[in-house]
């Protein structure tokens, strides 16, 4: 794993370090306060440590309720609604669906909910599971799909796995903010549990996925890992947005699983985007 050191010393620890950690702080909140600006009269500043943002997308009024900076809740909100990176994804599927189609989407680690409304915006129909492991991101993905009136089939307070396990959360990832963490095994019971895939898809009565969203810090390698995992996953989805974390070097295996799998795939932004164009054909 080379890309998460330098000089012998891993990068999520120098970051802590004086004076790094004043020069990275100092970078990200002059990054929120960019966002922020560019947002500008669409924001409601509320009481206490949260802000909304009002935002229009597909003809659909959204509130966009997010934490204030230290909190990375802004940078998320940006490259979901603002660059919108799940558009090329989403504009593929509407090739394939009519926005009233009752899809089945899982969201592997939601976050505070961005992916969840802009997937719902499209799919307003859709069944949704969303995955979260961390407790105060949960809350306020449980926040943001309620201000918005939607809901979920079920919000799974855990972690997508390559099996059942219990996890524990390790704040040494990349800047440490709350979109950025990892999980990994334990023999304790922390609480925080991991479901495979078709624990996920047993649980909801589901025998494929529509969309499978995976963002989940690097985890994703271990889905990945050997041939009979992707294969598994794989042919049950036929939509995939997947953002590979470069420091665990899983990319090109990844690449393999998916042309082995008959998916067309793109890339956009840090997403690679899947298509399974084996078991889905175009709306005529």
């Amino acid at each position: 794993m080379p890309g998460l050191y330098f000089l012998g010393i891993k990068k999520s620890a120098i970051k802590k370090m004086r004076p790094f950690s004043f020069l990275f702080d100092w970078r990200d909140k002059r990054n929120y306060r960019r966002i922020l600006k560019s947002l500008n009269q669409n924001v409601e500043h509320l009481q206490g440590s949260e802000s909304v943002v009002n935002y229009r997308l597909n003809k659909r009024d959204l509130k966009l309720i997010f934490r204030k900076f230290p909190c990375s809740d802004l940078s998320v909100l940006q490259q979901v609604f603002l660059v919108e990176c799940y558009g090329p994804i989403i504009k593929e599927m509407l090739s394939y669906f009519s926005p009233d189609d009752h899809l089945k989407i899982l969201d592997a680690g939601a976050n505070v909910g961005y992916s969840c409304l802009y997937f719902k915006s499209f799919f307003p129909f859709s069944e949704l599971v969303a995955i979260e492991p961390e407790e105060k991101n949960q809350q306020q993905l449980e926040k943001n799909m309620a201000a918005n009136n939607f809901s979920f089939k079920q919000l799974v307070k855990g972690a997508l796995w390559h099996r059942v396990a219990f996890l524990e959360i390790a704040r040494d990832f990349r800047d440490n903010r709350d979109a950025a963490f990892t999980v990994s095994e334990t023999n304790k019971n922390t609480g925080i549990q991991g479901f495979g895939f078709d624990d996920i898809l047993q649980r909801n009565g589901w025998n494929e996925v529509d969309l499978l969203k995976i963002d989940i810090e690097g985890s994703e390698r271990f889905l990945f890992e050997t041939n009979e995992h992707a294969e598994n996953l794989l042919q049950k989805t036929k939509f995939l947005a997947l953002e590979i974390h470069d420091e665990f070097n899983s990319r090109p295996v990844i690449y393999g699983h998916l042309k082995r799998n008959g998916f067309e795939y793109f890339e956009f932004g840090d997403l690679t985007m899947g298509v399974n164009t084996a078991k889905i054909k175009k709306r005529p």
